[in-house]
């Protein structure tokens, strides 16, 4: 939305700064705040239509589909969404006065339709919109926000981070792989990663990895006023599963549940790799957090959590959370105490 606003707002003053600033007899016929009011239009507008394309249609309907198929659709679709409103803008903005001197406009559609103005303007904006859309899809395989940070060297530099982690993983996933095959088994796995994005945007968790049936998620910036997005994230993935019973019993013949565990504290944050390059965390947080799912099984719950976590919970009754014991780590002094939720057991 923010990029089809931005874009043709910088595309105008560029045309004005090229005409009006370096050319002073084309600067009589710029009309800069008629133009400017016209490029806003067509940014909302536009900006507009994607915003619903993207999450009616795209996301619901093209998840799947090879990426080159989606870039060019999108293209398609755009260009059009893009074209029109150009030529409805355009139409308002030749049947003002102030745009009574444009030559290369007629005031007839057809005029406008055809005209050279137009089709520049369109061809600059596509150019755009297509690196764009690479740059979405380069994001998607990386995680929200690598693609920028890796372009900026913000990591090339070890960076030191306080998040929390979650690892979420299948029940009973070898069993559920035995019954349903690798094919079938993997179908499942991309089923369920689909279905937990919605409680990831709602509660703003990145993802960090899928390893296997099991998804590492992150959060940063969490604490007492916040906490609950951690819980809430496990409950809306939980509750998307149980919604879509139906589907994945006809599917899948089993319906998938999840158990997680969640840990905090200081990770370093860097870039990694030569022939593959990634942001890695680094730090001894992950491997804790790692452990703890390991509990699960042991201790009969959906979902643990550390005392760091439980120590954010301004009211941790209502939550009922219940000490599982210490978890003797290697190296460590201290020992990590766990809390199991009660609503969540095995």
């Amino acid at each position: 939305m923010l990029t089809s606003i931005l874009f043709p707002l910088f595309f105008t003053i560029s045309i004005y700064l090229f005409l009006g600033y370096f050319n002073a007899k084309a600067s009589e016929f710029f009309d800069f705040t008629a133009e400017l009011e016209v490029s806003l239009i067509e940014g909302v507008i536009s900006g507009l239509v994607v915003v619903l394309l993207e999450t009616y249609i795209f996301k619901k309907h093209f998840r799947k589909s090879k990426s080159i198929i989606r870039i060019g659709l999108k293209t398609i679709i755009y260009g059009i969404v893009i074209y029109l409103t150009k030529f409805g803008s355009s139409y308002f903005y030749v049947s003002s006065e102030s745009a009574e001197f444009i030559s290369t406009y007629s005031k007839d559609y057809l005029g406008i339709l055809t005209s050279r103005g137009i089709f520049y303007s369109l061809g600059v904006h596509m150019s755009a919109v297509i690196v764009a859309l690479f740059l979405i899809e380069i994001d998607s395989f990386l995680g929200q926000g690598a693609t920028m940070n890796l372009l900026l060297g913000k990591y090339n530099n070890a960076k030191e981070e306080n998040r929390v982690f979650m690892f979420m993983d299948l029940k009973s996933s070898t069993t559920i792989a035995e019954k349903l095959g690798h094919l079938t088994y993997s179908k499942l796995i991309q089923d369920c990663f689909i279905d937990v994005t919605k409680a990831l945007l709602k509660h703003k968790g990145s993802v960090y990895q899928y390893v296997g049936d099991e998804i590492i998620i992150s959060w940063k910036n969490i604490d007492e006023s916040n906490i609950e997005d951690i819980v809430n994230t496990f409950e809306v993935f939980r509750d998307t599963l149980k919604n879509k019973s139906e589907y994945y019993t006809k599917n899948y013949d089993v319906v998938p549940e999840f158990k997680a565990a969640v840990h905090k504290g200081k990770v370093v944050m860097t870039e990694v790799g030569e022939l593959k390059r990634e942001i890695a965390f680094h730090g001894d947080v992950l491997n804790t957090t790692a452990r703890l799912e390991g509990l699960c099984n042991e201790k009969g719950y959906s979902l643990i959590v550390s005392n760091t976590i439980y120590n954010l919970f301004v009211n941790p009754e209502t939550y009922k959370l219940i000490e599982l014991g210490g978890l003797d780590l290697r190296g460590k002094h201290e020992k990590v105490i766990a809390y199991g939720m009660l609503p969540y057991v095995l």
